[in-house]
């Protein structure tokens, strides 16, 4: 089976949406050794859990550790629709579409909503590094909306180890290692503690799957990469973690075209 193609179990799902981290090699939580997973030096990715076991992994990470791939959107999945890669139809709307729809939702929530959600998701108030080795995934649906704001609905959200991102993505493009990283390097540069990736994608009406069931197996998936700034971290500790019931409502409420709260109200 490929890759892409790995079919999760109802178990899985919930243990990523609960965002634990494990070894590359033994495949043990930090909670289970006891101790703070470190990441490969090179990549920023791969998360250990001792010396030992990273270098009784590296004949299997080095080919990815080394590999360079393209981050770039490829020109023929503008032409595909927005079903499976290579498969049929689902409903009316083309990749194109889809990602232009995606790109300008995305505009509107980058820099504040998904920014918030992603801190938070990802724990980065517990663990800044956090943001090397996880992932925030969204499964969207499209309304019919014609503001931007309110172009998306939530049907899933949660959280990808690198690790499983890295698998699914092998061997197409872009690659979402790539761009974390790139991002990670461009963003200190602007003075930034590094960056973190969203994974946005749309889902069909009568798509029911989980979003990471269909991460990898479609074209109508955008990358964001977001600034890790200290100023983030200095306000979000002043109100302390979210945890993931009131996060995740007042993304619902945000996505409705109100402000980011548990209460809807017109933003």
């Amino acid at each position: 089976m490929e890759p892409s193609e790995r079919q999760y179990t109802q178990e899985e799902i919930e243990e990523l949406r609960k965002a634990p981290v494990r070894c590359d090699n033994c495949h043990k939580t930090a909670k289970e050794v006891g101790k703070k997973l470190s990441v490969c030096a090179a990549c920023s990715s791969a998360p250990y859990c001792s010396v030992e076991c990273q270098r009784q992994h590296w004949k299997t990470h080095k080919v990815y550790c080394k590999k360079v791939m393209s981050g770039e959107l490829m020109r023929e999945a503008m032409s595909l629709p927005a079903g499976n890669i290579g498969g049929t139809r689902q409903g009316n709307r083309l990749t194109g579409e889809v990602l232009r729809d995606l790109t300008v939702w995305a505009e509107v929530y980058n820099g504040d909503c998904l920014t918030v959600v992603a801190w938070h998701a990802l724990g980065l108030l517990r663990d800044i590094e956090a943001r090397k080795s996880k992932i925030l995934l969204l499964g969207l649906r499209r309304t019919p909306s014609n503001d931007p704001k309110t172009y998306y609905t939530l049907k899933d959200v949660c959280v990808v180890p690198v690790v499983d991102a890295k698998r699914i993505f092998k061997n197409l493009s872009p690659n979402p290692i790539r761009i974390l990283r790139d991002a990670e390097t461009e963003r200190q540069k602007d003075g930034a503690i590094g960056a973190m990736l969203v994974i946005s994608l749309e889902q069909a009406v009568d798509d029911n799957r989980p979003a990471v069931e269909v991460l990898g197996k479609t074209s109508s998936t955008i990358f964001q990469p977001l600034g890790v700034f200290e100023i983030h971290r200095t306000t979000f500790q002043s109100i302390g973690q979210f945890p993931e019931p009131v996060w995740k409502t007042c993304l619902n409420n945000c996505l409705r075209g109100g402000a980011f709260s548990l209460k809807f109200r017109p933003a």
